[in-house]
């Protein structure tokens, strides 16, 4: 899944403890894990095609969230990379 944070600064630290299967590390970083077929729209991607993009997460069943993450994070509908 893809490693969103509250704080694009976070996200390097995240994904280092979401690899090591450190849950209350990653929640602490205020981030999170999510699974395939989250919908988010992409509300700023104005940093390079390797940078964070801000998007609106939008979980089923709970209050959507502003989080960013890495554009290798996302697909399109039909599964395809956003990036290069």
């Amino acid at each position: 899944g893809a490693v969103l944070c509250t704080k694009p600064f976070q996200l390097r630290k995240a994904i280092v403890a979401a690899h090591r299967d450190e849950a209350a590390r990653v929640r602490q970083l205020g981030c999170t894990v999510t699974g395939d077929g989250v919908k988010a729209i992409v509300t700023d991607r104005s940093a390079p095609f390797a940078g964070p993009w801000q998007v609106r997460l939008m979980p089923e069943g709970a209050p959507a969230v502003t989080m960013w993450g890495y554009a290798s994070s996302f697909k399109s509908k039909t599964g395809e990379p956003l990036w290069p």
